[in-house]
């Protein structure tokens, strides 16, 4: 089965897993942010050009596309940096495969399990009033106050549209990720994780609420964790030049220690 990646840079490998129904689209705001790394975007089954394959996978199956390439790139180790479910996968990377994993970067995510905090019943409802009238410039603009917080600026909103708009993965594609995360629970393994790790997290995220990051701390004592004041679901996007820095650093740092 075909994964497709999109690769930009030269230096320590970075290896991006993207959030659910996102493709490589998503690291937009990163792609030319990070020539001193090599960044290594993968398309998550059934998005951009990475085929959906006959059955239902879990998210670990998942991780394990992202070995294979590594594998088919002929890269020992990379830092991982995954997004909403991309974290989801980046967990289960950094667990199964620790000696491919030089450092986990998790960004709006969650363990899974009791401890998680999902969505609110008000959002739940919105996100499914919003599915229901399909991917549509109406219902993509009705979903930024999910996304990004009222100081974000117009240019960026509607360059975010543009790109949601033309990059629509099929809906088994929606169900079959939707699914796999539903099972996902990483919450009584994780704290066997050693390595380091970079939490961030948008303060005012409704879609994986903020109080999943204190769990993660929790499991993760040895991490590093930033927080963004203000910030909603997408905040690696809305404060991408921030952001951007905090990775580097954290990746350069760790890569030459």
């Amino acid at each position: 089965m075909h994964t497709h990646h999109e690769s930009s840079g030269d230096g320590p490998p970075l290896l991006l897993f993207n959030g659910l129904g996102f493709s490589h689209w998503s690291w937009s705001w990163q792609w030319q942010a990070f020539p001193e790394l090599r960044l290594i975007a993968i398309e998550n089954r059934g998005v951009g050009g990475s085929e959906l394959g006959p059955e239902p996978f879990d998210l670990v199956d998942l991780a394990d596309d992202g070995a294979r390439l590594l594998d088919r790139l002929g890269i020992a180790r990379a830092h991982v940096w995954g997004v909403s479910m991309g974290g989801m996968i980046a967990q289960e990377f950094a667990l199964k495969h620790p000696d491919r994993c030089a450092g986990l970067i998790l960004g709006c995510t969650l363990a899974g399990g009791a401890s998680a905090t999902t969505m609110s019943a008000q959002t739940i409802e919105f996100m499914t009033r919003l599915a229901r009238e399909g991917l549509t410039d109406a219902s993509v603009r009705g979903a930024m106050r999910l996304n990004f917080s009222d100081a974000a600026p117009q240019e960026l909103i509607d360059r975010y549209i543009r790109l949601r708009m033309s990059h629509n993965p099929p809906l088994e594609t929606w169900n079959w990720q939707r699914s796999a995360t539903g099972r996902f629970d990483v919450s009584s393994r994780l704290s066997s994780y050693r390595g380091p790790a970079l939490l961030m997290h948008g303060d005012e995220d409704e879609v994986v609420p903020s109080a999943n990051l204190a769990v993660l701390r929790g499991l993760l004592p040895q991490a590093q964790v930033q927080e963004f004041p203000g910030a909603r679901h997408l905040f690696w996007i809305e404060h991408a030049e921030q952001v951007n820095q905090i990775v580097r650093d954290f990746v350069m740092t760790k890569s030459y220690q």
